[in-house]
This record gives C-alpha cells, sequence and structure tokens, in this order.
C-alpha cells in the first residue's frame, strides 16, 4: 500500500478538490497522511502570495477550479466569504487529528466551505458547524486557544516548509514532492 502525505488548509478550494479525490473509495490502496497546516504561515515564511491577490490569475483560477470540480463529479461552490482566515479551523484540525476525529472534521469542514457557502470567518458559524456534525464545539473552541495546540500548527506548518512546500494542496511520496491536485494523476490510480 502506498503512503502519502496530503497538506492541506481548509480555505484553499484546490485542496478541497483533491481531499474529494483521496476520499473517494476506490482509492483504499493509498494510505493517507493528513497533514494539517496553516496556509498563510507558508505563504509567509516562503515568501509566496495567494494566487487571490494577482487578479489575472484570480479569474483564471476559479474558471479552473471549477473545471475540475465537474470533471471530478463532485459539488463544489465558490465560498462568498473568500478568503477565510482558517487559524482556528486549523487549530481544530490539529485537536481532531489528536484525538481521532480528523476524517469526519474534514468532511465537515471543507463541505462547509466548499459545498455549504457557509461564512466560516464568523466563530458563530464555526460553533453551528460544529454541533450540526455533532462534534462538542466548546471542545474544539477550548482547543483553539490552547498553547500546545498553537504550537503544534507552528510546528506542523514550519516542518513542511522545510520539506520544501510553498502553498496547498500538496502532497509527499517517497520524498517527491506533488503541489496542486491537478498534479494528482501521478499518484492515484
Amino acid at each position: 500500500m502506498k503512503s502519502i502525505e496530503f497538506y492541506f488548509d481548509y480555505g484553499s478550494p484546490t485542496a478541497y478538490l483533491a481531499w474529494t479525490q483521496l476520499t473517494k473509495p476506490e482509492q483504499n490502496n493509498l494510505k493517507v497522511n493528513y497533514c494539517p497546516v496553516l496556509l498563510g504561515g507558508i505563504f509567509k515564511a516562503t515568501d509566496n502570495k495567494p494566487p487571490g491577490l494577482v487578479v489575472p490569475k484570480a479569474k483564471w483560477m476559479m474558471k479552473d477550479v471549477k473545471m475540475y470540480a465537474d470533471s471530478y463529479n463532485v459539488k463544489f461552490k465558490m465560498n462568498e466569504a473568500f478568503p477565510v482566515n482558517t487559524l482556528y479551523l486549523m487549530r481544530g484540525a490539529i485537536y481532531a487529528k489528536n484525538n481521532g476525529l480528523l476524517e469526519k472534521y474534514n468532511e465537515t469542514m471543507f463541505n462547509a466551505m466548499w459545498v455549504d457557502n457557509v461564512n466560516l470567518n464568523d466563530p458563530k458559524n464555526i460553533i453551528t458547524t460544529l454541533e450540526e456534525n455533532n462534534f462538542e464545539s466548546k471542545k474544539f473552541l477550548d482547543a483553539s486557544e490552547n498553547h500546545e495546540i498553537k504550537e503544534e500548527l507552528k510546528n506542523v506548518t514550519s516542518i513542511a516548509v522545510e520539506k520544501g512546500i510553498f502553498g496547498v494542496p500538496s502532497f509527499i511520496l517517497d520524498d517527491t514532492l506533488f503541489f496542486g491536485q491537478d498534479r494528482m494523476h501521478w499518484f492515484l490510480n
């Protein structure tokens, strides 16, 4: 069984598209190590900037994302609150991973962001999203302010940068870095 590291942030529509493909039942020959990172931290550390800040690239990218969503036959709706500050969501992902809840948390947050068009900049909407999906929101809110969780997110983001990651989605398979959901054909069936 192949093992791959998947670096992601819920604020990336292309990370959402990658996630939809990694979780397909036919990918059961692939062991995915989900690596939540803070994309803003990666951009800062690598002197990169979001595609949305480059107007022609942003226009192209939205068409490209829609084209891929259609080709993958997955639901996609551009989030009207984009770009979303995902700091608390990604701290929640660290907490979820540490507590064996990451797969369900990924499904909840990716779908809230890129299918249901929920404004996850608003803490009330985060709480509602968590509770509607049977998570104990207080535990996630407490975790998002926990020093160890904050440090762990910083550390995993720094490690990602050390591995050469400059954006998401990124994948590492056999010490080879692949960037972008449109490169997944190199390692998926």
